[in-house]
C-alpha cells in the first residue's frame, strides 16, 4: 500500500497520461479545505500556548491580525505558520509581545506575494 501526500498539484501530476497505472491504484483522494476564521484562531493560539509553556507570558496577536491572516494565508496552515512567522520577527523588531495591526502590517505586506 501507498500513501501519497502533497500540495494540491499532486492531482494534475497524477492526471499525466504515464501516471494511467498509478492513478488508477489510488483508492482514496481527499483535498483538504482551508481553516475557516475561528479555526484559524484556535491553530495559532494553540502554537502560541506551547510558545508560553514555562515563560513569562508570550505574544498575544489581536484579533484585526488573525482575521488578517486568516484572509492572507486562505486557512492554509502552512501559510498561516509564514505569516505569523515573519508577524513574530516584526514583533522581536520592535521588543513588544503585543501584536497589533501597525505591527503585523509590514508582515502582511511582505508575504502578500508568497501567499497569492
Amino acid at each position: 500500500q501507498i500513501v501519497l501526500t502533497g500540495q494540491p498539484e499532486l492531482k494534475d501530476v497524477l492526471m499525466r497520461p504515464n501516471l494511467t497505472q498509478l492513478r488508477q491504484r489510488v483508492g482514496v483522494s481527499v483535498h483538504l479545505k482551508g481553516l475557516d476564521l475561528q479555526d484559524t484562531r484556535d491553530y495559532i493560539g494553540s502554537r502560541l500556548h506551547f510558545v508560553q509553556e514555562g515563560g513569562d507570558g508570550g505574544p498575544m496577536f489581536h484579533d484585526d491580525v488573525i482575521a488578517g491572516v486568516h484572509k492572507l494565508s486562505r486557512g492554509i496552515p502552512r501559510l498561516i505558520n509564514a505569516v505569523s512567522d515573519r508577524i513574530l520577527m516584526a514583533a522581536y523588531a520592535r521588543h513588544t509581545k503585543d501584536i497589533t495591526m501597525e505591527v503585523a502590517q509590514s508582515a502582511f505586506d511582505e508575504m502578500a506575494f508568497v501567499c497569492a
